[in-house]
């Protein structure tokens, strides 16, 4: 569904009163959050297939919801929702492989699931918790020996974004690659670092910075860089979330070992 101006204001701060229970959904996430005398109490689902949009409101407390309590830092009756990227890296899995041909330059995007944190206080600095909105399956990427730990993603991994699926708990990363090897590359896996990645919005959707990767051949260096700034799909896109683990600026991963880490062939 669009993100119109007034769900642009999805991550901003708002105030509960005492007792009252606000309810909020972002896609399969629905949350409920309820403030008394000296803690906050939270209750969780989550439903598959649910993109629904729905700004924190006042509601009813539901029956049969399990609800965690949580000591209150302060007096501060305010609450915010952050938006970030996975914790960990992301497999995506293409439902088909996809071939690049020597010397193609292109562009396809993959839509990744995003986390929310449940910000309080005067300051909004303290965390109540950090929940992924969809639960992804674990994934070994690597070697038995030398590998990492990761999520994984089945995606369409789409070359026109005008067909990418508008959902408010999913970012869209932009993935531009370049094949200067004089061989056709398949890719059947792509690691991506999700933690290296800023998370930025526009009127329609969430979009993650760019992913670029020159790839020149199993026997030449290739490179991986991650930007910081708005993807040029989506230049005037404004930063929400910046990276959980940002790089140095300009910085580029480099050899070959940093390529594996990121696709698989």
């Amino acid at each position: 569904m669009t993100l119109t101006q007034q769900n642009i204001s999805a991550w901003d701060p708002v105030e509960i009163a005492d007792g009252a229970c606000l309810h909020g959904q972002i896609g399969p996430f629905k949350l409920w959050i309820q403030r008394s005398e000296d803690e906050w109490q939270t209750a969780i689902e989550r439903a598959p297939q649910d993109d629904s949009l729905v700004m924190m409101k006042t509601e009813a407390k539901p029956d049969g919801a399990t609800w965690t309590r949580w000591a209150a830092a302060d007096d501060s009756r305010t609450l915010a929702l952050k938006p970030l990227t996975p914790d960990r890296a992301v497999v995506a899995r293409p439902d088909s492989p996809l071939l690049f041909p020597p010397g193609s330059d292109l562009l396809f995007f993959i839509s990744i699931p995003i986390w929310l944190r449940l910000l309080t206080g005067q300051d909004m600095d303290s965390a109540l918790f950090t929940e992924p909105t969809v639960i992804l399956s674990n994934s070994w990427f690597g070697t038995p020996t030398d590998g990492t730990l990761c999520y994984s993603l089945r995606t369409t991994a789409r070359r026109n974004r005008r067909t990418i699926r508008k959902r408010p708990h999913m970012a869209v990363c932009p993935i531009h690659i370049k094949n200067q090897a004089p061989e056709a590359v398949e890719f059947q896996r792509l690691c991506i670092h999700a933690p290296h990645l800023n998370l930025y919005q526009d009127k329609d959707r969430l979009w993650t910075s760019q992913v670029d990767v020159t790839y020149q051949g199993n026997s030449k260096t290739s490179r991986t860089h991650y930007g910081d700034a708005p993807p040029p799909a989506s230049p005037k896109a404004r930063l929400i979330s910046e990276a959980r683990e940002p790089l140095p600026k300009g910085r580029i991963q480099k050899s070959i070992d940093d390529l594996k880490s990121f696709i698989r062939m």
